[in-house]
């Protein structure tokens, strides 16, 4: 699909309500150039559209275009595959757990404080 972890991961955010470059930057921590990449690399595929923004003219609002919401179901379907045959050995409980530790990484590391 030419896609990296980046781009889905961008994908998700912006179906999930992320909708200007300053806040993926802040909730991805990627650097402004690298997202500006990865937004330019998902609207040439057709994936991500920009729109002005009516509240401030130098912002542009993000959103998935039909073709990226059947685009990130793919990638979705993918994903979950590599993730069963990454983590197919672990419980519920065990997934539940690395979770949770992972996420706390994210939480507490330099970046975020």
């Amino acid at each position: 699909m030419n896609l990296t972890a980046r781009h889905v991961t961008t994908m998700f955010s912006i179906r999930d309500g992320i909708r200007t470059h300053r806040d993926l930057v802040h909730q991805l921590h990627i650097d402004k150039t690298g997202m500006v990449r990865v937004i330019d690399d998902l609207e040439q595929l057709g994936f991500v559209s920009r729109t002005r923004s009516t509240q401030d003219r130098r912002s542009s609002l993000l959103s998935l275009t039909e073709e990226g919401i059947i685009g990130l179901q793919h990638a979705q379907q993918h994903t979950r595959g590599v993730a069963d045959t990454l983590f197919g050995a672990l419980s519920a409980t065990e997934l539940t757990a690395l979770h949770d530790a992972l996420a706390r990484v994210l939480r507490e590391s330099p970046k975020n404080q």
